[in-house]
């Protein structure tokens, strides 16, 4: 039950703690915005840009549930069918030089467009059509 979302920053062989989101799944759009705006000019740095997001998505979370951390590291692993909680899914955000969009894996679920309903900020981009020739 929730609109659950796991969310990993990374960059080369770096990768963030996963981001648990119980009830953000739909958010995780306009949080990647707004955090994306926020680190400019601070590319690749994994662990601050974690932090910046799970700052911005603290701010619209009340009580002391529904926003968790852990560690995982390992992105064949986060990758799987069964690390998704599913709802939203799982997010592999690559961070990017300064001002280009940030590259976004989806798996496991609804993802950022909800079927169809919300469209890519476009400080976004999926991660395929991001690495297609």
């Amino acid at each position: 039950m929730g609109d659950r979302a796991i969310v990993h920053f990374t960059h080369g062989d770096e990768v963030s703690p996963a981001i648990y989101l119980h009830w953000g799944g739909g958010d995780v759009a306009e949080y990647l915005a707004r955090c994306h705006a926020r680190m400019l000019g601070r590319f690749g740095d994994v662990g601050y840009t974690a932090a910046r997001f799970i700052g911005i998505a603290h701010q619209d979370i009340d009580g002391n549930t529904s926003l968790g951390t852990w560690n995982e590291g390992d992105l064949a692993t986060i990758r799987t069918p069964k690390y998704s909680h599913g709802d939203a899914g799982v997010f592999i955000v690559h961070l990017t030089p300064a001002g280009q969009p940030w590259q976004v894996e989806e798996h496991g679920g609804y993802g950022i467009t909800a079927n169809g309903t919300k469209p890519w900020p476009v400080c976004l981009v999926p991660y395929a059509a991001a690495v297609a020739p």
